[in-house]
């Protein structure tokens, strides 16, 4: 396998606001994984770029409400960042995701507060994706741990 991964940047309107997409499409492989960063308000897609090359998959990276390159776009307000929200946001995501894709599966692979967001979502709205994997990582050692993976 390449070290090498293409990838494609865009805005997508989701939920009321423009929301910004990396995405690194795996020719070979239909499976898609969704990192849900880090934050809330902090943006993560150098750690999706770092993770892209070496899996096997199509990886999805997007800038949640209130972080990154969508909140530069939109300047969304502290009061608009409720988790309901972030929930709605995710649920038009992985429904983006999903038709773009053409696939009926999408793995959640979240990230610290993302395992939050990701864990939340999952207990609200059960049926839409296969699995999910939280990740943690530890600023004094910058390792990542794969804590949990849950096939669904």
């Amino acid at each position: 396998m390449s070290d090498v991964k293409t990838y494609m940047e865009e805005y997508v309107l989701l939920n009321g606001i423009s929301q910004y997409f990396l995405h690194y499409p795996s020719p070979s492989h239909k499976e898609v994984i969704l990192h849900l960063h880090g934050g809330p308000g902090s943006s993560a897609a150098n750690f999706t770029h770092a993770l892209s090359p070496h899996w096997d998959f199509t990886v999805v990276y997007y800038d949640q409400r209130g972080a990154g390159r969508t909140q530069k776009k939109n300047k969304s307000k502290p009061e608009d960042l409720t988790i309901e929200t972030l929930i709605a946001d995710l649920k038009e995501t992985i429904g983006y995701i999903k038709h773009k894709y053409e696939t009926d599966r999408v793995i959640l692979m979240g990230q610290s507060w993302g395992t939050i967001l990701g864990t939340e979502y999952i207990r609200r709205i059960l049926f839409v994706t296969s699995a999910r994997v939280t990740v943690l990582t530890l600023a004094v050692s910058h390792e990542l741990f794969i804590i949990n993976s849950t096939n669904l």
